[in-house]
């Protein structure tokens, strides 16, 4: 009798997107899982070069290594990788995933969480 091979984890992006600086942006999680990477990319009505950092957070507290990241967004298309938070972080259902950036123009942010 064959068993299907499957793999039990995926990987789930959340996206945010804000126009102006300082705002905090946010989205729900909808399954556990552990946090792998994220990226920041500019938006197309982001009209000037602006250096700062991104805070990313799960409900309320920065997770580590992911707190105060210096980023620069300008015009055009150009993306940046924050990589993987400096220690193992895990989500929960019902989890509140935000991100907030200061001194920066618009941007868009997607948070790889690998679900199991």
């Amino acid at each position: 009798m064959a068993y299907p091979t499957f793999y039990p984890f995926k990987s789930r992006h959340y996206h945010v997107t804000t126009a102006s600086s300082n705002q905090t942006v946010s989205v729900p999680i909808v399954a556990r899982g552990r946090l792998v990477t994220a990226y920041l990319a500019t938006i197309p009505t982001a009209a000037q070069t602006a250096a700062g950092t991104v805070d990313i957070a799960v409900n309320g507290t920065a997770v580590t290594g992911w707190s105060g990241v210096s980023i620069t967004t300008s015009t055009g298309n150009t993306s940046t990788n924050l990589g993987s938070p400096t220690a193992t972080s895990y989500v929960g259902a019902g989890d509140v995933l935000s991100t907030v950036a200061s001194s920066v123009v618009g941007y868009s942010a997607i948070i790889v969480v690998q679900e199991f």
